[in-house]
């Protein structure tokens, strides 16, 4: 019982991680083209 919930936990965090690393190269390229909320002033 552990064991799967500790696999399903790190599975759950490896999604989250590419989640948000997909957020970050969105937003930098973002600021790469000069538009969005992310834009430097």
């Amino acid at each position: 019982m552990a064991e799967r919930l500790k696999s399903f936990l790190i599975q759950s965090l490896d999604e989250l991680q590419t989640f948000d690393r997909a957020r970050l190269i969105e937003r930098r390229r973002e600021r790469l083209m000069g538009y969005g909320p992310y834009r430097e002033s």
